[in-house]
């Protein structure tokens, strides 16, 4: 079963990037739970559900005004791509020439990310957007909707850049221009969903992104 296999070692590979040193191998019990319980092999979907029932149990999804900047959140945003990648085909399917598909299909989890602003704390003097001076603006400005997670090269090297440059680099991803895999499936949606970023796009994008991860990977509590 190729496409339960390709499923079951993409969400292993999510739990080793989003585990500690102390946590690298829980998965492998996890696996030895199920398979002891039965008398032969299970098949790797059975074993995928097994594994994702285990992590929900133990990661139960944080209110969305708690998925801010100032939190440890970096597990939330490699579970959140696993929910794109792994519904993949229905999230791109309105796209006629497969180019959002593809470039989902070919992502790869890696460790070493670090948090970015979409659009900036400090936008450069000649940006369009600008924020104000507000506990209301710096909520939405460090709310889960306005941050990605990327390597700490491609983020010194966007930081602060506009939303327009950081559209253009995904968009180099899409035109096939740009060697390697895109390191945010949660930017690729924001390529998707939006041409312009405002204040409004950031909190309808933070909030269906919280809905996904409500409705798709942990149970209710």
């Amino acid at each position: 079963d190729n496409s339960g296999l390709k499923t079951l070692l993409m969400f292993e590979s999510f739990l080793y990037v989003s585990s500690s040193n102390m946590t690298n191998y829980r998965w492998f019990g996890w696996l030895m739970d199920v398979t002891v319980k039965v008398s032969q092999i299970p098949s790797c979907t059975d074993l995928f559900h097994h594994l994702k029932s285990e992590c929900d149990k133990l990661n139960p999804l944080p209110k969305y005004n708690e998925l801010c900047y100032d939190r440890e959140i970096r597990y939330w945003f490699w579970r959140l791509d696993f929910a794109i990648w792994e519904q993949r085909k229905e999230l791109f399917k309105e796209d006629e020439d497969s180019v959002l598909l593809d470039v989902a299909e070919n992502y790869v989890f890696i460790r070493n990310r670090s948090i970015e602003h979409v659009a900036p704390q400090h936008p450069k003097s000649d940006s369009v957007f600008k924020w104000e001076d507000t506990d209301s603006d710096k909520t939405v400005m460090n709310s889960f909707g306005n941050l990605v997670m990327i390597s700490q090269g491609l983020n010194s090297k966007l930081q602060n850049e506009s939303y327009e440059v950081k559209y253009a680099h995904v968009l180099s991803y899409c035109n096939k221009s740009k060697t390697g895999t895109i390191e945010s499936l949660k930017l690729l949606m924001i390529y998707k969903d939006y041409k312009v970023w405002d204040k409004e796009s950031i909190q309808a994008h933070g909030k269906k992104m919280h809905e996904m991860l409500e409705r798709y990977l942990v149970p209710k509590r």
